[in-house]
């Protein structure tokens, strides 16, 4: 199955964006009113509540622009994690449930599988920072009403090593392995000259996702933690990590 657009045009549109984000937190009517215009999820708190949680008064999110959201989170790891599960509630929901379901299904386990996993495996190996991120993501979006715990959002984040786990523990322990595995990702060839049959260039190139979860792959995060540089990057929502390589770094 083939994935997200090819390398290329995803940064080529990255590079199209990055220009375009705007710093919205130096205004706290502007930070309200893009903090209005995340739609409700579940029962959580709403307008008010953004307005009284400290944690999201430098946060902000802009609106939708060429099918990238871009948000701006800033603070400690555990205040980017909290404005990231709250201003991003919908498309973690959105996400989680396409991945879930994905991983499932190509490595024949159910998702309680892939929890224990998350949390007797890969937790115990994640440094003190980003477990105070992914715990803030998590409290974000108990705020929004969305029922995603800890151990979904550390499998969340893992899931692209997964099938690796997966396919490593099942020869560990003597289990037969059933699932889809690794496969075959993000490959590329050029021909040209007398390579092809005109002369031209051929260029393919498959990408690391399928459709369901590439699609999801449009969030532009602009990161000002309390220590370190600023990241711009694209991601998924619900990641820690951008999963794609395209950032742009320079100090707070």
């Amino acid at each position: 199955m083939l994935a997200q657009p090819a390398a290329f045009t995803c940064a080529v549109s990255f590079l199209r964006v990055v220009p375009s984000i705007r710093v919205y937190y130096n205004s706290d009517h502007a930070t309200h009113r893009s903090l209005r215009r995340c739609p409700s999820v579940g029962s959580g708190g709403g307008a008010d509540f953004a307005r009284s949680d400290s944690r999201l008064k430098k946060a902000s999110r802009a609106g939708e622009r060429g099918g990238w959201i871009q948000v701006h989170l800033e603070g400690t790891p555990a205040e980017i994690g909290f404005q990231h599960g709250y201003l991003l509630a919908n498309e973690i929901a959105d996400n989680f449930k396409a991945i879930s379901v994905e991983v499932a299904h190509e490595e024949k386990h159910d998702w309680s599988y892939f929890r224990k996993a998350a949390q007797e495996t890969f937790w115990p190996k994640v440094e003190q920072e980003y477990r105070d991120e992914i715990k803030g993501i998590a409290e974000g979006l108990k705020a929004r009403g969305v029922n995603i715990d800890l151990w979904d959002l550390v499998a969340l984040n893992a899931w692209l090593e997964i099938p690796y786990y997966d396919k490593w523990r099942d020869k560990s322990t003597g289990a037969s392995y059933n699932g889809a595995g690794p496969g075959d990702h993000c490959s590329a060839f050029v021909a040209t000259g007398s390579y092809t049959k005109d002369g031209r260039v051929v260029i393919a190139h498959n990408n690391w996702t399928t459709y369901s979860s590439g699609e999801r792959w449009n969030i532009i995060f602009e990161i000002v933690p309390a220590k370190g540089n600023r990241i711009v990057m694209d991601g998924a929502a619900g990641l820690i990590h951008s999963g794609d390589d395209f950032a742009s770094t320079r100090p707070a």
